[in-house]
């Protein structure tokens, strides 16, 4: 059960998105619009192989064998119509160009395995041309670079507050002042065991320097978003309900919720905490896995539809087991509305912003591992309606507008 749940987790890694692409920043408009979408393929036995499509719109069938193919847990960002793409197999930051074939030109690359560095999680931040952070795994660090240079600039060492088996997310946020905001969790996935509370560092990119944050009477977090007015809103889920459902009853009381740090601030506000199950009417417990996104003052946000008695008696079941409900509404009242999604043979998997506009990706999960698993990608409309856009083989794990 554990080699069971271990592998349903690490296939499903997505990373959240932060994208730059205004003319002001540099980028060639007038070769056409852009999208890089990174398609997914695991093997039973564990392979991963990694296809970046480049594609001049989201709509169709996203063709992998005119991908540019890396291996392992690489990930990739874009900014100012550069991709990044951090080669987990050769511990390598890959800087490509896009040509107006929409090609991918290597243009520089560094690599961190001087520093111990094993491989990369999901989490990256670039803030500038200059400043850039992301958490690296094999060493209790996080590592400073240049986008520009590629070069790596300084490290820092983690606080204690940061378990020595820690699980971090599918992304970070960056705020209007460029502070970077990465979530931790005392989860451990070899013992089943838990160490409960919040863990979040808030890192000056710039400066090189982080404000620790540790509760441990809020439930721990990976994930969260910033709004139009540059808050930031923590989203503490007990790392996919995992800390609460699972055997770690230490941990059990403490509920899911969203915790705002207000612009400028390095904790929680003390006035403001939403209850995940009062989002909805049905009173959900619990926020699936990477599926709360906020543009401006509108949130979204894709829910388990269960009862805590059906997760308690199914935990592993947060993975795909559990039906799934899209919500959407205001930060100024954390109300949501469901939005309609009918494809009965495919499961609501995550939500993503590009260009101030909600993305949501579906999955058959009944075919993970075999040929035949795709994912379809979504926009929410206007009208909070799902118009259907681009579908890929394997996970759709992140897309990102490049021009």
């Amino acid at each position: 059960m554990k080699q069971l749940i271990k592998s349903l987790i690490l296939i499903m890694l997505t990373s959240s998105l932060f994208i730059g692409c205004s003319d002001e920043d540099g980028v060639d408009a007038s070769q056409g619009p852009a999208y890089v979408i990174q398609s997914t393929v695991q093997t039973p036995d564990g392979t991963r192989t990694v296809f970046l499509n480049v594609v001049s719109d989201l709509t169709g069938k996203v063709d992998i064998a005119e991908a540019t193919e890396f291996n392992s847990f690489s990930r990739f960002k874009v900014y100012n119509g550069k991709i990044y793409v951090f080669d987990s197999e050769n511990v390598e930051v890959v800087r490509f160009a896009v040509d107006e074939n929409n090609d991918l030109v290597e243009e520089d690359k560094f690599s961190m395995a001087g520093l111990g560095v094993s491989g990369f999680f999901p989490s990256n931040a670039i803030v500038s041309e200059q400043y850039a952070v992301s958490i690296a795994g094999g060493i209790r660090k996080l590592v400073f670079w240049d986008p520009s240079s590629m070069e790596i600039t300084g490290t820092i060492d983690y606080p204690d507050i940061i378990p020595e088996s820690f699980r971090t997310g599918f992304g970070e946020s960056i705020d209007e002042d460029g502070r970077v905001f990465f979530g931790y969790s005392g989860f451990d996935f070899d013992t089943f065991s838990n160490q409960p509370g919040v863990r979040l560092l808030i890192v000056d990119a710039v400066n090189q320097t982080l404000e620790p944050l540790f509760d441990k009477d809020i439930a721990a977090g990976t994930d969260g978003a910033v709004d139009g007015n540059g808050n930031y809103y923590h989203n503490a889920d007990a790392y996919f309900g995992l800390a609460r459902y699972h055997p770690a009853p230490e941990n059990r009381e403490t509920v899911q919720s969203i915790q705002r740090i207000n612009r400028g601030e390095n904790t929680f506000d003390p006035t403001f905490r939403v209850l995940a199950s009062d989002i909805t009417n049905e009173g959900y417990q619990q926020i699936a896995i990477d599926g709360f996104q906020i543009v401006g003052d509108r949130f979204a946000a894709v829910f388990l539809a269960a009862s805590e008695e059906e997760i308690l008696a199914d935990p592993q079941a947060v993975f795909g087991g559990l039906p799934r409900k899209l919500y959407t509404g205001s930060t100024t009242d954390w109300k949501g509305v469901e939005i309609a999604f009918d494809d009965a043979e495919k499961t609501l998997n995550g939500v993503f912003t590009v260009d101030g506009e909600f993305y949501v990706v579906a999955s058959n999960l009944a075919n993970r591992g075999s040929t035949d698993f795709s994912n379809d990608l979504y926009r929410i409309t206007t009208f909070n309606t799902l118009e259907k856009l681009s579908s890929t083989v394997g996970w759709l794990e992140n897309f990102a507008k490049i021009r």
